[in-house]
């Protein structure tokens, strides 16, 4: 069965875990879509009853810095922030925070220094240096000014220089990020960021962009380890499970050989242990019977 919602959400079906594109898979019936009864894979999306983060992380603070889960923040320096983190100090703050008009309990979204443009400019600037995009002064390389005039063609250089004035060559960066840039690649975040800002405007997707990008660089490659050691216990259980799979195989086939000479299966699963085969007699005959109960 399937319900829709904010997303099409399968409650029943075959579970298949694949690494396609950080997503896990339920097999359902086409029949659903296109009338062809054959089977197909869709996104599975777990329940979510939308009240909490997945983990239950906690509320931690440290002075300006506060952190949940995987996300951490620092606090502007503003009046009502220290009030909040340093209670003790001089009257005059006091006047400052009731000017506020806030309590110093919680805190608002705008409160949080998420976005502070020098930080995030000389992130963009120092990612596109160390990839040689920029000449000595900061201006756009020659060599990237080519290879998009190369591929472009130099109308697209004249058209940007009229339509975005001195702001032309972040569209420049993103053009050349189409073509020598991997998608998602931290150059590529640079380049598209830098555009994003100066020449769409589009703050929401800048800013999604942009707290990716921190969350990138400083929890992905711990993200990495952890994938490693659920892949390797994965295959540890998987290697496990087909070595029982065997042993139990033996087992059958062992107490098979014995019941066709006429045994009992109390006396097969007996001769098979004395055979080498199966922990015990009892484990043996409890393993045959649940498997002929199926």
């Amino acid at each position: 069965m399937f319900r829709f919602g904010r997303t099409l959400q399968y409650e029943k079906g075959k579970r298949h875990s694949e690494d396609r594109g950080g997503h896990d898979f339920v097999e359902v019936e086409a029949l659903d879509f296109d009338a062809t009864g054959r089977k197909i894979l869709i996104p599975f999306h777990p329940a979510d009853d939308k009240k909490h983060f997945p983990g239950g992380a906690v509320l931690e603070e440290a002075g300006f810095l506060m952190r949940s889960g995987v996300a951490a923040h620092k606090l502007e320096l503003g009046f009502h922030n220290l009030k909040k983190i340093m209670p003790d100090t001089e009257s005059v703050l006091d006047d400052f925070a009731k000017l506020d008009k806030r309590t110093v309990g919680g805190i608002r979204a705008t409160e949080l220094e998420v976005f502070h443009e020098s930080h995030w400019y000389g992130e963009c600037f120092a990612v596109l240096s160390a990839h040689g995009w920029l000449g000595k002064s900061g201006e756009l390389a020659s060599h990237i000014i080519d290879h998009v005039v190369e591929h472009y063609g130099q109308s697209e250089i004249d058209e940007a220089k009229e339509q975005y004035g001195t702001e032309w060559e972040p569209y420049i960066k993103e053009l050349a990020a189409v073509r020598l840039a991997k998608p998602l690649s931290r150059l590529w975040y640079a380049a598209n960021m830098l555009s994003l800002y100066y020449i769409h405007h589009d703050e929401m997707r800048l800013g999604y962009l942009w707290a990716e990008y921190k969350m990138r660089l400083r929890h992905e490659q711990d993200s990495f380890r952890g994938k490693k050691s659920v892949e390797s216990a994965r295959g540890g259980g998987e290697q496990r499970a087909k070595h029982f799979q065997n042993k139990r195989g033996q087992i059958f086939e062992a107490m098979t050989h014995f019941i066709r000479g006429g045994h009992s299966i109390a006396n097969a699963a007996r001769q098979a242990h004395k055979s080498g085969f199966g922990v015990s007699a009892e484990a043996n005959r409890k393993l045959w019977n649940r498997h002929h109960e199926k």
